[in-house]
């Protein structure tokens, strides 16, 4: 992985990293984005069975 750097770092320099840095960190975007609506959608759901005096929580 060390050696995949230096080669871009001789060949292309710090820009050819940077590129590649959000190339590959783009894909994790949706990931992220998938996790805070499913978080969201949670705590929601919760707040409304805690309301009705229910909770998810099964101590």
């Amino acid at each position: 992985l060390a050696l995949f750097a230096i080669i871009l770092l001789l060949t292309g320099g710090l820009n050819a990293i940077k590129n590649i840095s959000v190339a590959a960190s783009f894909p994790f975007l949706f990931i992220l984005a998938a996790i805070c609506y499913s978080l969201q959608k949670v705590l929601k759901a919760d707040l409304k069975l805690k309301e009705k005096g229910k909770s998810i929580d099964k101590k």
